[in-house]
């Protein structure tokens, strides 16, 4: 590593066998012949220091010793093992990147800076002249999770594909696993749902996947990115089929099936099979015990509905109980969700006709929203 103008600029050299021989011969002073012997002709020491032929592990240790006794000779001791001297390049620039990526893990401030030094594109550069996948897979998911920590998601999508597009996918890995999690992620907060669709696509290609809860995820951001592409028959075919996939490791007592047919009134709605969404909604409060925000959630398509209906008694009922619903949420220390709320809120109390606005009593900080 040197320093120029403040910033550690890294070296990353590496060398063949041959190269380090050649290196260690010259700081010795010895010329090629004082390593030639016995079946070992100064010719091959040639060849093998210029890359020409490959050095075995018998012709290594042949030569290692040649290089021991006539360091001997000259009062020297020679430093270079056996396993250093047979250390190919590439072995040698995986421990580099991985010690690289480890500091860029550990602290944040060498992810910038690497940009600004070179260090970043010189390590990319060795990676793809060894031919690293993996390793370059798991720099780019470095930088990837630097930027989603800071909630820059363009960015992060912008390192996890090339993540992925790196690792190899002949089978189902873990790394793999956690990238498509990533990648998932990122689409749906950049609104990226056909490459969202796509990923998962692609994951659910592998048989015998051990991770439930990440094929729920998958499954079900599927679904979302098909309802957000207004693909509402296809969202509905994927609901019914996750129901049936995921029926037996779906508890009634986790999340899971709630948020499937809370999606499911959703996409019925969308796809104005107003019955249909009104008997799931019935289902859902019947069977499910539904967390505060999930019971919000599932008021605010149905409220939609009797708009649309003309069932004004009906929803404005609903909306009230809507109201006091959130007022509870108000309550509770970490409510993410409630300026998400109070948006849907004022988009459904401005399709009230203006007689029925004036029997909405409105909380203050709905009024602010």
């Amino acid at each position: 590593m040197s320093e120029q103008g403040g910033e550690n600029i890294m070296d990353f050299i590496v060398m063949t066998p041959g190269e380090k021989l050649r290196l260690f011969r010259r700081k010795y002073n010895l010329r090629q012949d004082d390593l030639a012997g016995k079946n070992m002709t100064r010719n091959t020491i040639s060849m093998i220091e210029t890359n020409k032929i490959s050095l075995t592990p018998s012709t290594a240790e042949a030569i290692l010793t040649n290089l021991h006794n006539a360091c001997l000779q000259k009062n020297k001791t020679c430093t270079l093992s056996l396993n250093e001297l047979l250390n190919s390049a590439q072995s040698q620039a995986r421990t580099l990147a991985l010690q690289f990526i480890s500091s860029l893990q550990t602290d944040d401030t060498l992810i910038s800076l690497s940009f600004k030094n070179d260090n970043y594109a010189n390590i990319l550069l060795l990676l793809e002249e060894h031919n690293l996948p993996l390793e370059k897979a798991l720099l780019y998911d470095t930088i990837g999770s630097y930027y989603m920590r800071h909630h820059d998601y363009t960015e992060a999508y912008t390192y996890y594909s090339q993540a992925f597009d790196s690792v190899p996918k002949q089978s189902y890995s873990d790394t793999f696993a956690n990238l498509t999690s990533h990648l998932i992620q990122c689409c749906y907060k950049t609104e990226r749902f056909l490459p969202l669709v796509n990923y998962c696509l692609i994951f659910f290609h592998y048989d015998h996947l051990p991770n439930i809860d990440l094929i729920f995820e998958l499954k079900y951001n599927m679904i979302l990115a098909y309802y957000h592409l207004e693909y509402y028959e296809k969202a509905l075919q994927e609901l019914n089929t996750s129901m049936l996939l995921l029926s037996d490791n779906l508890s009634l007592h986790s999340d899971k099936p709630t948020r499937l047919l809370l999606l499911k009134i959703y996409c019925l709605k969308a796809f104005h099979r107003y019955d249909d969404a009104l008997n799931s909604y019935q289902q859902i409060l019947k069977f499910y015990d539904l967390s505060l925000e999930l019971q919000i959630f599932a008021t605010f398509p149905i409220i939609h509905i009797y708009l649309e209906q003309n069932e004004l008694n009906d929803c404005l009922d609903l909306f009230h109980h809507c109201l006091s619903l959130i007022s509870t949420y108000e309550k509770v220390s970490y409510k993410q969700y409630i300026d998400r709320m109070y948006k849907e809120l004022t988009t459904l109390y401005h399709k009230f006709p203006t007689s029925y606005r004036h029997s909405i009593s409105i909380p203050s900080l709905f009024e602010h929203g």
